[in-house]
């Protein structure tokens, strides 16, 4: 395989790993939003 092609495939395997991580972050960031929703709910009812 060439060095450039290596390196595009290597690129593009990076990318998508980054792009799983960042998913993993909004997931995150959205559950965290939902908790607080939830927990804000939760206090209007007491």
């Amino acid at each position: 395989m060439s060095k450039k092609k290596q390196k595009n495939e290597e690129d593009a395997q990076n990318q998508e790993i980054r792009t799983i991580i960042n998913n993993d972050k909004n997931t995150e960031a959205a559950l965290k939003q939902e908790i607080k929703s939830q927990n804000f709910t939760l206090f209007l009812l007491k």
